[in-house]
């Protein structure tokens, strides 16, 4: 057990008697009035505290780190909370791949401990949730021993914990529509399937969707849908996971191809640049020239059955753009695509991009993999059957708030009942 510092000790003590362990899941009806969500700066330090001021921490364990993010929550019956995220700050590597238990505990209060340390004396407490992602989700189903353990010592140092937990991708997606929607300032009493946006996160395990559905949609199957009273009115939400189509593991896989059949070049990596790869199961390398052909590598991903989705309802009904974050931003960054570019705009840079040679895009962050995932964003967007000139909006911020899973979270546990 980590011994916590005095005075974090003494913060801790003046607070828990006040923090009951209840769960996030919303009551069976949430309402939000038409208010629009203020606009927001994730680096304003919080504000003295009032008493329908909260502060609440969540942490986002994911496959390669764990980020928290810092609240402050002005809660008014009725209306739609207005939130300001004061604190955020990540950790590596991620729990699922601590040597062992305590090691992730231990990362984790020393996140927290910088947190707290911004929080107005005058505060009455703060709240803590802790979820973890993909990860510890293939973790929990290849070592669940493990999985128990790691998640044991975070519940034992952790204080004020209103909620542990391993979250599915389905709930995942949930929160990142309401993320983007709040941010966007779409979140009202009168919801319209057709001004909401649907979203699309891509992380480096899995991959989400998620979007509003209307009367149309009766045939959908209902344990990939959310219903929740807004306003005047019950919304379903569909959201969607695939838990193995993250880039990274797509791209584990596309490795261990080339590894298995003797590949000569890597068409997914750019002329100029070499691929180094060990086989995830026998420990095989290959090192290989990048011959960077945007179609043989589109087509590698055909013959691998990447990305690996199903999709069984019909995707879009909106006519706004899709939001799309996480991976999704950072390669329309690599490709200096706008923000807001047509699917087929993303597949013309796609081309370009991976027909450069490496020296010339060298110094861009992460550009070793971002030709795969320039092919990979777009075979996704087919596999989600999104028509050529459907626009796709790829942000990492919305009207000041970083669009993340963690602000829909924290919207959704503090929305008022009547």
């Amino acid at each position: 057990m980590l011994v916590l510092p005095l005075w974090l000790t003494w913060f801790i003590s003046c607070t828990l008697a006040s923090c009951p362990n209840d769960t996030i899941q919303p009551p069976s009806e949430c309402v939000i009035s038409s208010n629009d969500p203020s606009k927001s700066d994730s680096s304003v330090a919080p504000t003295h505290s009032t008493p329908n001021r909260a502060y609440q921490f969540f942490f986002d364990a994911g496959s390669s780190g764990t980020r928290a993010h810092g609240f402050q929550v002005d809660l008014h019956q009725g209306l739609i909370p207005m939130i300001n995220e004061f604190f955020h700050d990540e950790t590596t590597p991620g729990i699922s791949g601590q040597e062992h238990p305590t090691h992730a505990a231990d990362s984790i209060t020393s996140l927290l401990q910088k947190g707290l340390g911004l929080i107005p004396q005058e505060a009455q407490g703060f709240d803590l949730w802790f979820f973890a992602t993909a990860g510890m989700r293939l973790l929990e189903a290849t070592n669940t021993t493990k999985s128990t353990a790691v998640m044991t010592a975070i519940q034992e140092t952790l204080p004020n914990l209103k909620q542990i937990d391993i979250i599915s991708g389905a709930t995942e997606a949930l929160f990142g529509w309401v993320a983007a929607n709040y941010a966007d300032q779409r979140i009202q009493a009168a919801l319209d399937p057709q001004t909401t946006c649907p979203v699309i996160d891509l992380g480096g395990v899995s991959t989400q969707f998620s979007r509003m559905l209307d009367a149309s949609d009766a045939d959908i199957p209902r344990d990939v849908v959310t219903t929740r009273k807004i306003g005047e009115a019950d919304i379903s939400i569909l959201s969607v996971s695939y838990p193995t189509s993250g880039h990274d593991k797509a791209r584990e896989i596309k490795n261990d191809f080339l590894v298995e059949h003797d590949y000569q070049d890597d068409p997914c990596t750019n002329l100029g640049d070499t691929l180094v790869a060990t086989h995830t199961q026998t420990g095989k390398t290959l090192s290989v020239p990048g011959s960077g052909d945007w179609h043989r590598c589109k087509a590698l991903m055909t013959t691998l059955n990447m990305p690996s989705i199903e999709v069984n309802y019909k995707p879009l009904k909106s006519l706004e753009p899709v939001i799309a974050i996480s991976a999704f931003y950072h390669t329309r960054v690599s490709l200096a695509l706008n923000e807001t570019s047509q699917v087929e705009d993303w597949e013309n840079a796609g081309k370009a991009f991976c027909a450069e040679h490496f020296s010339r895009i060298s110094h861009q962050p992460l550009a070793q993999s971002a030709c795969f995932r320039a092919t990979y964003c777009h075979a996704l967007m087919e596999a989600y059957q999104f028509p050529p000139t459907q626009q796709i909006r790829a942000v990492s911020k919305l009207n000041g708030f970083d669009v993340n899973w963690p602000l829909g979270a924290a919207v959704w546990q503090s929305l008022k009942s009547d």
